[in-house]
């Protein structure tokens, strides 16, 4: 077996090949090679939920039999389900094989392990032992499924022959992935001409020559859909002036980057600017198209509008950093503006304040009133705090009646005068469905220091600093 070093100059072979039925015939025979077994075989993800078995090494009789064939993939995971997990490899023992039948292709014994016409085994390795490594693009996906049989020496493997079969089978699945993508660009080359205009995508085709750089040379229905504008209005423009202003320097760059390398692509998101102001994300993926010469002549852009998706993707990313009643900062939030907080006062020297705010008996309110009116109040409350820290300092909810503000580069006075302004604040009364609710807060301080400090140890002292101001509520003491 070789070495891991050697290993990653085999997986760089590896990535060397363009075609997937290339890349995964390498696969099987680098299992062969480089990790120790008899034969490999290795099986692609179909879009009917069926695994066709695709490459097959070290073994004709294997080949002959299991090339071509097709497994349902809920058959593999009857097997994983019972399969010993080693690491990122399956091992399923011949014991618990569910189905023998479903094997496909069974070694023959070796006239070693019989004796008096019984089989013995021990840790040695059965005919109907099945070895699997699943084989994963970069994004998680099941892609394919690297099947081994026959380990060099007839034992099961030991811990560096799965460290091996590991390191491959991780890279294999990247490079089968690549392939795949690949060839699906070489096949987008060859029918875009038949599906341009059809496209229910926006598509258009960029010139990369000098004389008119950038400026569209083509454009279908769908792109000018999107994009708010019309062909002929289009043709008379360049890419970069659709673009939101901001996102121009990086654009172009990319397509200067591309007219540089005949053959390569990139992805972007960007944005759109249509007649009316309106911007629209796009999903862009621009490949450039070879003139013959070796240079590219234009580029192929396809663009997707996912302002919804995105719109979807920032609202998921706001709930994730803001309480769901208050709408306020939650604890993560919190947390990593503190951090911040601490770095900008170690660099500029001037220390800031974190204040514990803690609602006086609000047990009361929802006891009195009912929970509907308590979360009124605290809503109600919460936007108070939000205008009263003013967008320069940060102010959110840590859960219950806790609250914190976090604020820069406060003296102690310019904090007191703060304290002082929220207490006011809490302490006007609402009125929730015709009920006159009055509030009172205990606040306490911990100042941001001018060096580094655990952020869980500075809410602690603010948090104690406010159990003290308990003692005379609307008070602070830090």
């Amino acid at each position: 077996m070789f070495s891991l070093l050697g290993v990653q100059r085999l997986v760089t072979t590896l990535h060397s090949h363009i075609g997937v039925a290339d890349t995964v015939q390498a696969v099987a025979e680098l299992a062969v090679k480089v990790a120790g077994f008899g034969v490999a075989a290795v099986s692609i993800a179909r879009g009917d939920g069926q695994m066709e078995m695709v490459a097959v090494a070290g073994s004709t009789g294997a080949r002959h039999q299991l090339l071509g064939t097709r497994k349902a993939r809920s058959s593999y995971e009857v097997e994983f389900g019972v399969a010993e997990v080693w690491g990122r490899l399956l091992f399923v023992p011949h014991e618990r094989l569910p189905d023998a039948q479903d094997r496909g292709w069974i070694p023959e014994v070796p006239r070693r392990r019989r004796f008096a016409g019984v089989l013995t085994f021990g840790r040695s390795w059965h005919p109907l032992d099945a070895l699997y490594a699943p084989l994963r693009s970069a994004s998680g996906d099941l892609i394919g499924i690297l099947s081994v049989d026959l380990p060099v020496g007839g034992r099961r493997p030991g811990r560096r022959q799965r460290e091996l079969l590991e390191v491959l089978a991780t890279q294999a699945g990247i490079a089968v992935d690549n392939a795949r993508l690949t060839n699906e660009l070489r096949a987008e080359k060859e029918l875009f001409k038949l599906t341009f205009d059809g496209s229910g995508v926006g598509m258009a085709l960029i010139s990369l020559g000098e004389s008119n750089f950038g400026r569209y040379l083509q454009v279908n229905a769908a792109f000018c859909e999107i994009v708010g504008r019309g062909a002929d209005e289009l043709l008379a423009m360049t890419a970069e002036q659709l673009l939101h202003e901001d996102d121009r320097p990086a654009a172009r760059a990319r397509v200067e980057e591309l007219a540089r390398a005949a053959g390569n692509g990139y992805r972007a998101e960007k944005r759109q600017v249509r007649p009316d102001g309106e911007i629209v994300w796009v999903a862009s993926t621009v490949t450039a198209v070879d003139g013959g010469d070796g240079s590219p002549r234009y580029a192929v852009a396809q663009i997707e509008d996912i302002t919804g998706r995105r719109a979807h993707r920032e609202e998921l990313k706001h709930r994730a950093h803001h309480d769901p009643l208050t709408d306020l900062p939650n604890r993560a939030a919190l947390l990593e503006r503190l951090r911040m907080s601490n770095e900008a006062a170690q660099a500029g020297g001037r220390p800031g304040a974190l204040l514990f705010l803690d609602l006086n008996d609000f047990k009361e309110v929802n006891d009195r009133y009912g929970h509907h009116v308590g979360d009124q109040v605290l809503t109600a409350l919460a936007a108070r705090l939000k205008v009263t820290v003013d967008g320069r300092h940060m102010a959110g909810r840590l859960g219950g009646d806790e609250f914190l503000v976090i604020a820069d580069g406060l003296d102690e006075e310019q904090t007191a005068m703060l304290v002082a302004d929220l207490v006011d604040v809490v302490a006007q009364p609402l009125t929730v469905d015709g009920t006159t609710v009055s509030s009172t807060v205990s606040i306490g301080s911990a100042p941001i220091p001018v060096h580094p400090v655990d952020l869980h140890d500075l809410i602690t002292a603010a948090d104690r600093a406010m159990y003290v101001s308990k003692r005379g509520p609307g008070t602070t003491e830090h």
